[in-house]
């Protein structure tokens, strides 16, 4: 799998914690003033990652749906062993 990873400039966080988005990537991600975005990290890692809201619920319906037809498929492979 391609990683798709760029480098899109350096910011700093202000005294109040507010981080500027570089131009690019606001232009790449379609984000503009009022959008909502999900801040996505791990500490283990050091990473921070940004999604805009819409692209995140995205991932957590589908990640519902994988986890409900797990699910499904287990209740179904206790029935048949009753």
């Amino acid at each position: 799998m391609k990683e798709d990873l760029k480098v899109y400039g350096a910011a700093t966080i202000g005294s109040k914690g507010q981080l500027v988005i570089p131009a690019d990537l606001r232009a790449e991600l379609d984000l503009k003033p009022g959008d909502k975005v999900v801040i996505v990290g791990s500490k283990e890692k050091q990473f921070v990652g940004i999604l805009r809201d819409d692209v995140f619920q995205m991932f957590l319906d589908k990640l519902r749906n994988k986890l409900e037809g797990s699910l499904n498929s287990i209740d179904n492979i206790k029935n048949s062993q009753k």
